[in-house]
């Protein structure tokens, strides 16, 4: 069992090692809304690229190919740039601004089937963060039209911000033009509401039913009406009555897994970011402060895109919803009292008063939920518990695992991991880092400052209506792209400087002495060392997970660990036994049994506890010429655990050998 594995294997090959003929494809595919991926949007725009590919080979044959599709971006609004802010798009312009994917400047292709697949934001904005990004890093645009744009055509080709600029304002004309359509609807359909009760919303509280609701297509004919679920109704009036008697969030949430495990009991339909059905404290918290629940209906309206904030549209609608508390007047009243004067100061947030520098990061290895750090026992020692057990009251499934156990292991045997980073030691190598770095700060600070002059002339063309004034400002910003390109060259160049200089200064040596300071600087309380650890380790770590009680049978009878393989070549290989499997006598076949049975109960308890580390994604050439995503995990051992070792057979051999000899002949 090795302790560090990665899930694809592949041999990196650098660009710089490819053929001059070599030519690198990129696809690139968006839809904005997740209703499109039932229709023919993404095979579209697939087969569209396909084709390219194809008619490119033809014209000419003479060239080698290296094709890559980025994942796509799936109801990623281009209108308010969701797309670059949150997509696959903006972490590709980013990963070549920073020089962490490298591409074949003035032979790589970016395809996107139409304008309005790249960007809905109008020109500006497009052409600002997106597209002049991809131009400076010599990168052809190409859409299934037949129209391409790169920096060497544009320069001998007058006028052709002048027609990229119309393609990108009439995509995002029509965009509009579909957004004000939209409001109006919505307008009006929030005036009837009121006017008449009519029954406009999309989807009703989980303890409702939408009765009698007629479509024609997309369009809704009758809205229907709402009706009370009985069961989930007597489910949320226990809820309050609950909580009116003091009870917490947490005891709640218990009690109403507890009785929806009974004939009677009620559970809410697993939502979206849910790993399973069942009752969670967050979801809880939203019911006791719902106004819905009295028959209230607030509507809201977002200020940009889905990831916008909603904020209020006007006052409440009274009586929209049925009142399910009508039975218990005054019962919602006196719950928000409680709720109100349960208030105090804020639990500590990642960036407070708290211990745990692996916030956002570490995940139950059984159930995939959240694990949250807190105090427990006499010794008000901290420990890492997954969230569903608060909720179900029974740790067995998932055990906690003290914190101290997990810092400890990580700062051990993490390498990556690199203290002067987070305690910087001032010494001659550390201060020729420190030198590049500021070296390399004044150079982007630079770039910032061309890019906002190339702003202020795009805002001139914008305003003026003379022609040569506007030629004059097209001449300027390719003289001043021609500058960033340059400083953008100067910065690779420091950035690689800097990195050989860190990897020199992080010799073994160095390496303990700075992580012995790490220690006592953490072990002093430094909350601001703990806070730059914490962002130290967010920028190569995705996620660790946490196997508090070893392994679990998925990995003990399927995939790449299955430990059952082990065994197997422990059992009849010359590693335990130095005999072939034909020679073993029946008794020996009985002991190796015994053993296989035994070690997969010790495997499957807290003496093989582990934690499993994802590095974030990496993207590699493989041997082949294809550009593949490489996202490697490391498994690391805390003291005096088996798990995840690569000597585990070896030490459970030995354990069960000493057990066995204790043992009274029969």
């Amino acid at each position: 069992m090795a302790t560090a594995n990665a899930k694809r294997k592949s041999k990196k090959v650098t660009l710089n090692e490819v053929d001059e003929n070599t030519w690198l494809l990129i696809s690139y595919r968006r839809f904005s809304s997740e209703r499109q991926k039932h229709g023919r949007s993404e095979d579209r725009q697939k087969e569209a690229f396909e084709l390219f590919v194809a008619k490119i080979k033809r014209e000419f044959p003479s060239r080698s190919y290296l094709t890559h599709s980025l994942p796509m971006d799936r109801g990623m609004s281009a209108f308010y740039g969701e797309h670059r802010k949150r997509g696959h798009l903006g972490k590709f312009v980013e990963a070549i601004e920073s020089g962490e994917i490298s591409v074949i400047p003035g032979r790589t292709i970016l395809f996107v089937e139409e304008v309005k697949r790249l960007s809905r934001e109008g020109a500006k904005e497009a052409l600002q963060h997106t597209i002049f990004k991809v131009f400076d890093a010599g990168i052809t645009l190409r859409f299934e039209s037949g129209v391409e744009f790169n920096n060497e055509k544009n320069a001998s080709a007058p006028g052709w911000l002048g027609v990229l600029t119309t393609l990108l304002d009439v995509a995002h004309k029509d965009s509009s033009d579909k957004k004000d359509w939209l409001t109006d609807v919505w307008d009006n359909r929030r005036k009837r509401a009121r006017a008449t009760g009519e029954l406009v919303v999309g989807t009703v509280p989980s303890w409702l039913e939408i009765v009698g609701r007629e479509r024609n297509g997309d369009k809704v004919i009758d809205f229907g009406r709402c009706e009370v679920n009985p069961q989930a109704a007597k489910a949320v009036v226990k809820m309050f009555k609950w909580a009116a008697e003091g009870l917490g969030y947490n005891l709640i949430t218990q009690r109403l897994n507890r009785e929806a495990k009974t004939k009677d009991g009620w559970i809410p339909t697993k939502r979206k970011n849910q790993s399973k059905d069942h009752w969670n404290r967050r979801y809880v918290q939203l019911i006791l402060r719902n106004r819905a629940v009295i028959g209230e209906y607030q509507p809201h309206r977002r200020l940009g895109g889905k990831y916008s904030k909603r904020v209020p549209d006007g006052q409440p609608i009274l009586n929209f919803y049925p009142n399910i508390l009508k039975n218990h007047p005054g019962l919602f009243d006196l719950v928000q009292q409680k709720i109100a004067s349960k208030r105090g100061i804020s639990q500590p947030g990642p960036k407070a008063k708290n211990p745990n520098v692996l916030s956002r990061m570490v995940k139950c290895g059984y159930c995939g939920g959240p694990m949250h750090c807190g105090p427990r026992g006499r010794g008000n020692h901290h420990y890492l518990y997954c969230a569903d057990n608060v909720t179900s009251g029974d740790s067995r499934k998932c055990p906690s695992l003290p914190y101290q156990i997990c810092e400890d292991a990580l700062l051990d045997q993490l390498r990556r991991l690199r203290p002067e980073s987070v305690l910087p030691k001032k010494d001659k190598k550390q201060k020729l880092c420190d030198k590049l770095r500021r070296q390399e700060h004044e150079i982007t600070a630079n770039i910032v400052g061309i890019e906002k002059q190339i702003e202020n002339f795009y805002d001139q063309i914008g305003r003026t209506k003379d022609a040569e004034s506007r030629d004059d400002y097209e001449k300027l910003i390719v003289k001043l792209r021609s500058e960033k390109r340059v400083a953008k060259q100067q910065q690779v160049d420091l950035r690689y400087r800097r990195q050989e200089a860190e990897r020199d200064a992080n010799s073994v040596e160095e390496w303990k002495s700075g992580l012995d300071d790490l220690r006592a600087s953490l072990r002093d309380g430094n909350q601001s060392t703990r806070e730059r650890l914490r962002e130290h380790l967010g920028q190569f770590v995705d996620r660790i997970e946490i196997f508090a009680k070893g392994y679990p049978d998925n990995f003990l009878n399927d995939g790449e660990d299955n430990l059952l393989d082990y065994f197997s070549d422990a059992r009849f290989e010359s590693e335990c036994q130095g005999v072939k499997s034909a020679k073993l006598t029946q008794r020996e076949k009985r002991v190796e049994a015994d053993f296989e049975d035994w070690s997969l109960s010790q495997l499957k308890s807290r003496k093989a506890r582990f934690l499993r580390v994802h590095f974030r994604q990496q993207d590699t050439i493989d041997e082949k010429g294809r550009l593949r995503h490489v996202v490697h995990y490391m498994d690391v051992t805390p003291e005096g655990s088996i798990g995840g070792s690569s000597d585990a057979i070896k030490q459970l051999r030995e354990q069960f050998e000493v057990a066995r000899t204790k043992r009274k002949p029969r």
